[in-house]
């Protein structure tokens, strides 16, 4: 048998139209998706938390909400609560082999999903990183309404994937015209994360001196490889709002 590790669930739970759900569930140990009708498994001394994110039409929140076990041997409880809502404890599993149900209840939405818990098998191991970081850069003209994405310097297409350890950097060039209130903002979307930076955070604004000058913000998303994120910018220019055109589609890919 394996030493024992820490397991973190993620569940993003998206409300639709409707008061449907739309439920992704991801494993920071196997570093990949894990499908509702696929047991985690994991091994007895092995440790696992969840973390619970909903995302609503006006951003992500973190509710309350209780995990239920069908078997309460499986980790000597028979439910968590996390009234605080996001991050919960960890519960150490304490069946040698076995499997069992878990229920997720978020206040204000009810069961929103029902999975398993396996016991008495081997995980997989993260995989590695393929390049060194690197430092992307989004340069906007306000004034010529022009965009241009560069990696180290080298103008790339959106597509260009980034990974953990890159840092994303977002200049708003707006002439002699005096700027505020530049703001970033990641749209909507049931990825692991709400943006490549942060799992909450969706908008983003300058943190320094400059005011047309937003990060450079490191990319710490782990999960969502292959999944793009698309943004939005806006800029006030000598008292009037200029919106990055939504024509140019700029994203982040993951």
């Amino acid at each position: 048998m394996r030493p024992p590790k820490n397991f973190l669930v993620q569940i993003l739970v998206a409300v639709n139209p409707g008061g449907s759900f739309t439920t992704n569930i991801f494993s920071y140990f196997d570093n990949k998706s894990l499908p509702a009708n696929q047991p985690l498994e994991v091994q007895g001394g092995d440790e696992v938390g969840f973390l619970v994110q909903i995302a609503m039409p006006s951003g992500r929140q973190l509710l309350p909400y209780t995990v239920g076990f069908s078997d309460p041997s499986f980790f000597g409880v028979t439910s968590l609560n996390v009234p605080a809502g996001g991050m919960s404890a960890y519960l150490r599993v304490l069946s040698l082999k076995g499997l069992a149900k878990y229920t997720l209840t978020v206040t204000g939405l009810g069961v929103v999903l029902d999975p398993d818990i396996q016991s008495g098998s081997d995980t997989g191991t993260p995989g590695a990183l393929a390049r060194d970081p690197a430092a992307f850069v989004l340069t906007w003209d306000t004034v010529q309404q022009t965009a241009i994405y560069t990696m180290n310097r080298v103008a790339v297409p959106y597509s260009t994937q980034v990974i953990p350890k890159d840092t994303v950097e977002f200049i708003a060039v707006v002439g002699v015209a005096p700027a505020t209130n530049f703001t970033v903002v990641f749209a909507g979307n049931v990825n692991h994360w709400a943006t490549p930076f942060d799992p909450n955070k969706s908008s983003f604004v300058p943190a320094g001196a400059s005011p047309t000058d937003i990060g450079p913000l490191r990319v710490t998303d782990t999960g969502d490889t292959g999944n793009p994120f698309p943004f939005t910018a806006s800029i006030s220019a000598n008292g009037n709002q200029v919106n990055l055109p939504a024509g140019i589609n700029p994203y982040i890919q993951m």
